[in-house]
């Protein structure tokens, strides 16, 4: 796999359904997004009577939402094509990067529709939802894969369903690759993110350290879709090899709605933000090389051969009389195999720098 650790991180700042069905909250999320850095505002797509029944019970953070059932809540928070085109328009319009996510088979059907280009994110409520992976086409954008609440197992499944190839098998929870062709072709096209579906996620819960885990066991880009109070996780995670940070965000955390006591405001995000690219400056590549300030120290700080003793003209250089000290810059104490045996062309005194 191509290396992605020298790049910096790709920001998502996850509006979802933040914009309370308002085009006007829709494009403020958008402008602040876009002034404190992100490089991606994400959104939500679905049909509701596709997505739920009018019986599902509400999530313990959506009940203090003044209705009775999951349905009512999110049907007021659908968005129409008109409403997606607005906003995918203004995105474009601003230069940061639109995506969405979707929930079901007719909210595919529309983005299919608008022929758009960009991430495509499957929730992890939807990563066993077959009906919709297999619809999929690859060919037409990439796929963010959240994965909360799923097994290497589901994991794999719902990869081999996007593809339609079977490149993956899972044993006891042990990944194994079994097609490394059909891999590389989809090595740039699909991200999945370590993600705790629970809001919000105590720390506790967050095992960061699944992160490179789940690097070398599919070999693809692995980020953070980050659901805990404040933005220490989302900082960790990049320490942790996060490639993608994906954080809820408001424009006002008092707003009526499920999600907006649980997001960052601009002020979080735009300190999110800055600690992450400290983070990508303090974390550079991943080629292990001289770095530039280094150079003027490597005739100070390395040693080089040296006279042990008095070594006289014509004299053979052996372990008996070379040794090796800080110095000026001389012959590396690596070529001494090379040297040894050797003439001296002239008289050494103590501790001078072997010349050849």
């Amino acid at each position: 796999m191509k290396s992605n650790s020298n790049k910096k991180t790709y920001v998502i700042a996850e509006a979802g359904v933040n914009h309370n069905g308002s085009i006007k909250i829709a494009k403020s999320l958008i402008y602040h997004a876009k002034k404190a850095g992100a490089n991606a505002i994400k959104f939500q797509l679905f049909e509701t009577n596709s997505m739920v029944t009018k019986y599902s019970t509400l999530a313990k953070y959506q009940k203090n939402s003044n209705v009775n059932s999951q349905y009512e809540l999110i049907k007021k928070l659908e968005i129409n094509g008109n409403f997606l085109k607005d906003i995918i328009s203004y995105s474009k319009k601003l230069n940061i990067d639109f995506m969405i996510s979707i929930f079901d088979e007719k909210s595919l059907k529309l983005v299919n529709s608008l022929k758009y280009k960009n991430y495509l994110k499957i929730p992890s409520g939807e990563i066993t939802n077959s009906f919709l992976l297999k619809k999929i086409k690859l060919n037409n954008y990439k796929i963010i894969l959240s994965t909360g609440m799923s097994s290497n197992s589901e994991i794999v499944d719902a990869i081999n369903l996007i593809t339609k190839k079977r490149i993956y098998r899972c044993i006891k929870n042990r990944v194994i690759i079994t097609n490394h062709k059909q891999l590389k072709k989809i090595q740039d096209k699909i991200v999945i993110m370590h993600c705790v579906t629970e809001y919000p996620t105590e720390h506790k819960y967050l095992n960061l350290r699944v992160i490179n885990k789940m690097k070398n066991d599919f070999l693809l880009n692995v980020g953070f879709s980050d659901h805990t109070i404040g933005i220490d996780a989302s900082i960790a995670a990049v320490y942790g090899g996060a490639q993608f940070v994906e954080k809820h965000f408001t424009i006002n955390k008092k707003l009526n709605g499920p999600d907006h006591k649980a997001s960052i405001n601009f002020f979080e995000l735009k300190q999110m933000i800055k600690k992450i690219k400290h983070a990508d400056e303090i974390l550079g590549n991943d080629l292990k090389e001289i770095q530039k300030c280094e150079k003027k120290n490597i005739n100070i700080v390395r040693k080089f051969l040296v006279a042990k003793n008095m070594i006289k003209k014509n004299e053979k250089f052996s372990l008996k009389n070379l040794t090796c000290k800080r110095s000026k810059k001389g012959v590396s104490p690596m070529s001494i195999g090379k040297i040894i045996g050797k003439k001296a062309k002239k008289n050494f005194l103590k501790d001078e720098v072997i010349e050849i």
